[in-house]
């Protein structure tokens, strides 16, 4: 069987995820792997981010046969579903999936399943048992240097799925991207340690430590010229600090055609509470780099695929919707002025908060070249209109597929009652992408689409 034969589920996962007991036998079939010329079976490496699965994957690296056939690397974060609380969050997060209504544990228990607090936390220290060891962190000490001893690597992805291990058998188990145990914890806010964002697979962040800055920065450096497809579906916001940014400034990433990045936040001391819908995060270096984020947008001149997501809103057990004011999600803050990817044809934009003029000079500096738009949970400044900006992209000649997902709203999300938004479920969602997709007009009225919370 050769290599393009292979189904995708298998040829991305052909690294299989083995438990301890066999990962000694990872070297001896590597050997014999290549003896017999099944080098196309390592075209992609597919591997869990731990210590002992890297420390197995690295022998690839020192394999002068098989590292010359390695194209692409998919790392799997498996950040899915860990306790990032303490015990109090973690009552906190009981008190919410019992229903009990209570915003604190009281001292008996649980008011609604009659658990003593005793009991809760002997549950609490065996699910910390369960995850040991499952963490997704990814130390550049022990990835890069296998990114940096493949000559012909193009294609990097930092996935972030759950596989449920059993015997040989891989289950994926990631929670549907509605599933509630991502509120954020009950309680008085500043219990919260981190935040549980509402998008999937961000219940921690992925790279961008300061105390490895050198190795960050001499693997990019020297990876990057080459790369063409780059992936992370949990980035660390801070990554485009100064002090952490990998990349240095004017640095080119020539060959670079798809990138895909969510962009979450993490902050090390606590949120607090001044209003009732609106949360100011403490920690956050003022003014936000969103410099070095554009820098970094700048430097992909080959880009034919982009799809950014920022992490910002979450979901409150009593408010609903807030906002994180990290103040750093505004499309015109981010995206840089001009035309500086030629080729663009994908465009992916989720959650953001953009004013209508910037949306539409992003749209119009692309207008020749993008074919495929998509946009998720949008928020359009109180001046704009969304009825305006969906008759501009139906205008556009060369798009021909656009899709609009989620919530659009419209006034700032975090003035509460007082905002509107575009509910778009499913049947309204789709009756809109069918006008633009077929060149119609714009369905939407006013007074039959925009809801008022």
């Amino acid at each position: 069987m050769t290599y393009p034969d292979l189904p995708r589920e298998v040829h991305l996962e052909i690294l299989r995820y083995v438990g301890n007991d066999d990962l000694h036998n990872y070297r001896l079939a590597s050997k014999l792997l290549a003896e017999i010329g099944a080098v196309e079976l390592f075209r992609i490496l597919g591997f869990h981010a731990r210590w002992d699965s890297i420390r197995c994957i690295k022998s690839v690296g020192q394999h002068h046969t098989l590292r010359s056939h390695v194209r692409a690397v998919v790392c799997n974060a498996n950040l899915w579903g860990l306790s990032v609380w303490d015990f109090a969050g973690y009552e906190d997060l009981h008190l919410l999936e019992c229903g009990s209504g209570c915003p604190s544990m009281p001292l008996r228990g649980c008011p609604k399943c009659g658990r003593t607090r005793s009991q809760l936390r002997v549950e609490y220290s065996q699910r910390k048992g369960a995850i040991h060891g499952l963490e997704g962190l990814v130390s550049t000490h022990h990835l890069w240097d296998l990114l940096l001893s493949l000559p012909l690597l193009s294609k990097l992805f930092f996935t972030n799925e759950a596989l449920d291990i059993q015997g040989r058998r891989m289950k994926k188990t990631a929670p549907t991207p509605d599933s509630e145990h991502r509120l954020l914890s009950l309680g008085t806010v500043s219990k919260v340690h981190r935040l549980i964002l509402e998008s999937p697979g961000l219940d921690a962040y992925f790279l961008g430590p300061s105390t490895e800055r050198y190795d960050l920065q001499t693997a990019t450096h020297l990876a990057g010229k080459k790369l063409t497809k780059l992936r992370i579906d949990c980035l660390d916001r801070r990554t485009f600090l100064p002090a952490v940014y990998p990349f240095g400034t004017g640095t080119t990433l020539p060959n670079l055609r798809s990138l895909k990045l969510c962009l979450a936040t993490w902050y090390t001391n606590f949120p607090r509470s001044d209003s009732d819908n609106v949360l100011e995060m403490r920690g956050s270096p003022a003014p936000y780099p969103h410099g070095l984020l554009k820098s970094f947008l700048q430097s992909l001149p080959a880009l034919k695929s982009l799809s950014l997501q920022l992490h910002k809103r979450t979901r409150h057990y009593l408010h609903g919707y807030i906002t994180l004011n990290d103040g750093s999600s505004d499309l015109g803050d981010i995206f840089p002025l001009g035309n500086p990817w030629p080729s663009l044809s994908k465009l992916s934009l989720d959650r953001f908060d953009t004013s209508e003029e910037d949306l539409i000079r992003l749209l119009d500096s692309h207008k020749g070249t993008l074919e495929t738009l998509r946009m998720q949970n949008m928020c359009l400044k109180a001046t704009g209109s969304w009825s305006r900006v969906f008759e501009h992209i139906n205008k556009n000649p060369t798009l021909s597929r656009v899709s609009l997902l989620g919530n659009f709203y419209i006034a700032p999300a975090e003035t509460g009652k007082d905002h509107i938004k575009w509910n778009l479920d499913e049947r309204l969602g789709r009756a809109l992408e069918h006008y633009m997709n077929a060149g119609g007009d714009n369905p939407l009225g006013l007074a039959t689409s925009v809801e008022a919370n």
